[in-house]
């Protein structure tokens, strides 16, 4: 037995280290020296087999040398007789469900199998249950996810489910508006901090969408009827954290707020919390959104009459009097102008009024602190930070300075919570980055304990506090983030200080000018960066001057064959003259999305199937009217890497479905490093780097 353990200890250490090859190599060397005519394999051996032989191809496992004579030396894990042999079983347990994000990121029928083999040695797993949900959840499965989730419910796991971008699953689910399981993942993921709301959208819009069939909203403004506070309550919380990619909804809410708006000027409706509550997540709504939503001509006019009336000195004396009715009806007219536009607007016309909206939040009625908290507060606090910035230099070049404006205008992207990724596990970051490349060879990297991190571009800080926010990467005191967008690092500023994080260094410079910096770091990361300079070369050139020798980078750039319908829409945006204004993206937005006669509509549907148009000003004008853009193809990135001195380790993000792909295409590539073979397969399947090429290199 001793023999075993350890032989299975060196199989396990290989597995961990992802050196799969090596794994079931040591494995079939045990099984042929344990193996007797009466003797069993014990299961946890063949546990450990079966994971190793799976990861090794994911494909077709039966292709594996190894396999044939595995199944012929052992019986099913339901015969097998165990003695004396529970630590070696619990550590064999412990050792796969360390390697989940390999088996759940190939969601299929054979990684049930192997959860099912995992679930005889360890069957109270926590972490096994979220396999299943992941798993369950990307099979299309929704009884069975709802069966693994009410499991996890019970056992006290809401945080693991939460965490383990289950929110994200939901989407993969076909069910009936009542099923139980969207009735409680919609009211967990709505309400919960960590949830990236747009993740669940589309889902929760089917149920807003019966909601409006049931309710009517209106009443609210056109008579004293109160409706279901629940009903409201969903509507609320849809409207304050949710994106809604459904034409046919943001119509009816878009009609929805045209009523509130109109009727609260026109005819003095009876006022309730109800109203006020609704009036106050539209503020909210238009706010993240940027106020993109389309508005008519009557609503364009009403507004200009509203910034009047707000404006003038004898509401402003009404105001400063402090009388509780007359504040009431001022904070009305306040949210009803947030509801279409930005309340720094209008103070910019009425310093007496600015002053007046920023005293102290307690005179306000409470249903109006949220409002002025979010859009008016937090981009004062944004503005103190991002004045005490330090400053790398000045900026010079041309396209920096265009692109700099952009941002300051359009910080992007905006964002609320921090979602882990369910891949995150307890290991250095850079060790979680090489093994989220898939199948990929054993990388040698010698900094995973001296860990510094450069993120070149971090914008509004997204994804350097997610990773930070992540309590597995907590070791990281050696974190750099530089951006051009003095208003973007403001945001990122203020969210560090939101989930105290205070270890990390935020810089306001040009990547141009980062020989400054005067230092070099371990890791590197420019994701959506340096396309948008004048000579991406260039800028990669000097990233590239700060890499440590065997230093990881990860890259995002655009795919010239992915984006095609957004080069086609940028020539037709600059024949047409067509302006990146905030009027100008509300009237390209409409056509895109409700004006079927028009020609954006009709030429350019593939627009349509990008998240960014539904999302945000911001978003849409970063994805169709940005300044200056460059795409690749894979053999443009093979040069970029070779002028720039870099190995390419592989992509980032791949989906089960590619990676069988390109396995089966391309069999004499089994780590998938070859850009050659790459640019065959987009010639293929154009739209697989829809988002960007996400790649790793290593510094040669």
């Amino acid at each position: 037995m001793n023999s075993l353990i350890q032989r299975l200890e060196d199989a396990m250490s290989h597995l961990k280290a992802g050196q799969y090859q090596e794994t079931v190599q040591a494995l079939k060397e045990t099984i042929n020296q344990h193996h007797k005519p009466t003797a069993r394999v014990p299961a946890q051996l063949k546990a450990v087999y079966q994971v190793a032989v799976y990861l090794i191809d994911p494909v077709n496992p039966r292709n594996n040398p190894f396999y044939e004579a595995f199944q012929s030396s052992s019986k099913s894990v339901q015969d097998l007789e165990l003695s004396n042999a529970s630590e070696i079983e619990e550590h064999c347990a412990s050792v796969i469900l360390s390697i989940g994000e390999s088996v759940i990121h190939r969601a299929d029928h054979k990684a049930l199998d192997l959860c099912e083999v995992v679930s005889k040695l360890q069957p109270h797993s926590e972490l096994l249950r979220l396999w299943y949900v992941i798993i369950y959840s990307r099979l299309g499965l929704a009884e069975k996810v709802f069966e693994h989730v009410s499991l996890l419910k019970k056992e006290g796991w809401l945080g693991i489910i939460i965490d383990s971008g289950f929110n994200r699953c939901l989407r993969d689910l076909e069910m009936e508006f009542e099923h139980p399981l969207l009735l409680w993942a919609l009211d967990v993921f709505i309400n919960d901090p960590r949830t990236r709301a747009n993740d669940i959208g589309w889902i929760a819009s089917r149920q807003l969408s019966l909601l409006f069939d049931q309710h009517s909203f209106e009443h609210l403004v056109s008579s004293r009827q109160e409706i279901d506070d629940q009903a409201l309550t969903y509507l609320e919380s849809c409207l304050k954290y949710l994106t809604v990619p459904v034409t046919e909804l943001e119509t009816q809410l878009t009609r929805l707020r045209s009523t509130i708006f109109t009727r609260c000027l026109s005819e003095s409706p009876e006022l309730n919390h109800q109203l006020f509550r609704l009036i106050t997540a539209y503020g909210l709504k238009e706010f993240h959104h940027e106020y993109v939503w389309w508005r008519s001509e009557q609503e364009e006019s009403q507004l200009q009459a509203l910034t009047v009336l707000l404006t003038e000195s004898e509401l402003i004396a009404q105001l400063q009097e402090c009388n509780d009715a007359t504040t009431e009806e001022i904070a009305l007219l306040v949210s009803l102008y947030a509801m279409y536009a930005p309340l720094t607007e209008i103070m910019k016309g009425s310093p007496a009024l600015h002053q007046n909206i920023f005293r102290e939040i307690s005179l306000w009625p409470h249903w109006m602190h949220e409002l002025l908290q979010v859009t008016l507060y937090h981009r004062e606090q944004e503005d103190l930070l991002s004045d005490q910035l330090p400053i790398l230099c000045a900026v010079n070049d041309h396209t920096s300075l265009a692109v700099k404006q952009m941002y300051e205008e359009n910080p992007y992207p905006r964002w609320s919570g921090v979602t882990r990724d369910p891949s995150y596990t307890s290991m250095p970051y850079s060790e979680h980055l090489i093994r989220s490349i898939p199948l990929s060879l054993e990388v040698s990297y010698p900094y995973h304990d001296d860990l510094s991190v450069f993120i070149a571009g971090g914008g509004t800080g997204s994804h350097p506090l997610g990773i930070l926010a992540s309590e597995e990467f907590d070791d990281i005191q050696d974190f750099t983030v530089l951006d051009l967008s003095k208003a973007s690092l403001g945001y990122a500023q203020r969210k560090a200080l939101e989930y105290n994080l205070h270890h990390i260094k935020f810089i306001l410079g040009d990547i141009l000018n980062v020989e400054q910096l005067d230092r070099s770091f371990s890791l590197i990361e420019s994701v959506g960066v340096i396309h948008h300079m004048k000579d991406p070369n260039q800028g990669l050139a000097k990233l590239r001057s700060l890499l440590k020798p065997q230093g990881l980078m990860v890259l995002g750039l655009y795919s010239q064959r992915a984006r095609e319908a957004v080069s086609q829409f940028r020539r037709y945006a600059a024949d047409h003259q067509l302006e990146a204004s905030p009027e100008g993206l509300r009237e390209v937005r409409h056509q895109l999305i409700h004006q079927e006669d028009s020609p954006i509509y009709q030429n350019f549907a593939g627009l349509r199937t990008f998240g960014d148009v539904w999302i945000s000003a911001s978003m849409l004008r970063d994805l169709v009217f940005h300044v200056q853009e460059t795409c690749y193809t894979p053999l443009e990135l093979k040069r970029l890497c070779k002028a720039n001195r870099l190995r390419f380790l592989g992509f980032l993000h791949l989906s089960p479905t590619t990676i069988a792909q390109y396995r089966e295409l391309f069999p004499n590539d089994p780590h998938m490093r070859s850009l050659d073979c790459w640019d065959q397969y987009e010639q293929l399947y154009p739209d697989t780097f829809k988002q960007m090429f996400h790649l790793v290199c290593q510094a040669r």
